[in-house]
């Protein structure tokens, strides 16, 4: 059946998701949303008598009508949103054929002009066809500008459905959505005090301060400071600042031995639309974060990297290497709650070359790290045994002639190995630690290059890479054996235990390429759909 059901919702995220220069963004500035129903809209229609409803916004007029506007206010944009809509329903099927209409009469006062009243009378539409191929009316919708105060009157309301219920999820709603900021009351200096609280979760440090009226947004500023260091904290050097919206944010722990500090303002408009910046507002005590607290001790090398956009949505990726400097695995997370860490591998012959290469892959750790550290301004004591959080090293990146199993460090036993399970939906914000045996060969051990590196006994054999087990990790994510719960599961692709790109390079220790495969079986090399190179010296005359 062809559809063409765009609801009101998206005409009000388009709203919400823009932004101006100031970290302001469209928001419900009236006294609320207000939504009539489809049964109240039903006795609207049998009783033929008309139902009148006030929406308005309380900084600027009472919902009488009488002007009060606050002088620290400043609305910089509003709107009067009516909506017509139709939900649609989980089965196709149960939707019903109508046609609906319902009449407003709808008197309104700006804001720039509150002493006059004007009136606008609006029809509004909707309908549902079934026949496959039809197209169907599922919103409707209207906008009047400026407007902050209104009174909507709903006349009549028709449908040639008898039977159209509250199942059906019919309904009117009318709000009003803009941008307004609340100015600094008196003179350049406002003497609001910050109360700046931090919280340590897992590997993440929440931070969270006191809402201030007048603020449009926030510039949050942070940095870490070595833990061994007896200096004055400078914070006009080497700091990280966002700017956001909300009075708190999740920061990630990406420091060892250390002292976290951090500080806030508020940033408004004046009157003028020039930019007002509040007084810093500083922790009372630096955040003691102990040296074994870190989400990677001292097993293997990392490396921390963060880009940030707008408004404080941030991308985390943490890259673990071996003791040659090569990567290892990646991991990356973005702040935006619900999402996974994504993680990818990549493996390397026994020259060091990078042969194989592991698709991204969403996964979900079940292991967490705890608390990292106190703001008492000492270190925690310290418990008589430790688990190491980085859990057992993994053999990839000892150097050859190692005992791998020297016994348990003092104060720490060997953690045992987890893997994380796949899942579409994140509660809580994962760790971003190393996750040991992510891929593994079809017997269950951790996939390397002896899986795809062997010695050729008879030159005219080809070895080709060998299967990654389904059980676990990408080849899981890529396959029918795939356990996540979600509406795409059956849009993912089965790789059949191949979900890697493969290079293959000339034997001539030249380094150059010879041939490479990409992700899936009938795409691997010596599939005769892989990528074959050619090398030549040109002549002269070329």
């Amino acid at each position: 059946m062809k559809k063409s059901v765009i609801l009101i919702t998206s005409f009000v995220l388009s709203y919400g998701l823009l932004q101006n220069v100031f970290g302001q963004t469209f928001q419900q500035i009236g006294d609320n949303e207000h939504k009539i129903t489809i049964k109240k809209l039903k006795q609207i229609g049998l009783a033929a008598q008309s139902y009148r409803d006030t929406v308005y916004n309380s900084d600027v007029i009472s919902k009488s009508a009488i002007a009060a506007p606050r002088a620290n206010v400043n609305i910089l944009e509003s709107a009067l949103v009516i909506g017509f809509i139709q939900q649609s329903l989980p089965d196709p099927l149960a939707q019903i054929d109508h046609e609906s209409s319902v009449s407003l009469l709808v008197k309104f006062k700006k804001w720039n002009t509150l002493g006059s009243t004007d009136s606008i009378r609006i029809n509004l539409n909707l309908n549902y066809n079934r026949i496959k191929g039809t197209n169907y009316k599922a919103k409707d919708f209207y906008a009047i500008d400026s407007v902050a105060w209104a009174e909507v009157r709903i006349d009549t309301f028709k449908t040639n459905a008898s039977w159209l219920d509250e199942s059906r999820q019919l309904d009117l709603t009318y709000q009003i959505l803009g941008i307004e900021s609340h100015l600094p009351r008196t003179g350049t200096a406002i003497s609001d005090p910050y109360s700046i609280v931090v919280k340590r979760d897992f590997s993440y440090i929440d931070i969270s301060f006191q809402v201030q009226g007048w603020a449009s947004s926030y510039d949050l500023e942070w940095k870490f400071v070595d833990g061994y260091s007896t200096e004055p904290i400078n914070m006009a050097k080497n700091t990280t600042r966002i700017n956001i919206t909300e009075n708190k944010y999740r920061i990630p722990m990406i420091s060892s031995k250390a002292k976290f500090v951090a500080r806030v303002r508020g940033r408004s408009l004046r009157g003028d639309q020039t930019i007002y910046l509040g007084t810093w507002s500083n922790m009372s005590t630096p955040l003691i974060i102990e040296g074994d607290k870190i989400f990677e001790q001292d097993s293997k090398p990392w490396q921390y990297t963060s880009t940030y956009l707008e408004n404080g949505t941030r991308s985390d990726q943490v890259s673990f290497f071996d003791g040659s400097g090569k990567v290892r695995q990646s991991l990356s997370k973005s702040n935006v709650k619900g999402q996974h860490i994504i993680a990818s591998e990549t493996y390397y012959d026994y020259h060091g070359r990078p042969v194989i290469q592991a698709l991204p892959t969403p996964v979900k750790p079940t292991e967490k790290i705890n608390n990292i550290g106190s703001s008492s301004g000492r270190n925690l004591p310290r418990a008589s045994t430790r688990t190491t959080s980085g859990g057992q090293i993994d053999p990839r990146f000892i150097p050859s002639g190692i005992d791998l199993s020297p016994g348990s460090r003092s104060g720490r036993s060997s953690a045992g190995s987890l893997f994380s399970e796949i899942n579409t939906y994140l509660e809580d914000a994962p760790s971003l630690k190393y996750i040991p045996k992510l891929n593994t060969n079809e017997a269950g051990e951790q996939y390397s290059a002896k899986d795809f590196d062997r010695d050729i006994p008879n030159c005219s054999d080809e070895i080709l890479a060998q299967k990654m087990n389904n059980n676990s990790g990408t080849a899981k994510y890529y396959s029918s054996n795939n356990d996540i719960a979600d509406i795409h599961r059956d849009e993912i692709p089965d790789a059949n235990g191949y979900p890697f790109t493969q290079i293959e390079y000339t034997p001539d220790n030249t380094g150059r390429i010879k041939r490479s495969g990409l992700a899936g079986e009938a795409f691997q090399i010596g599939s005769g759909k892989d990528t074959k190179y050619y090398y030549a010296i040109p002549r002269k005359r070329s």
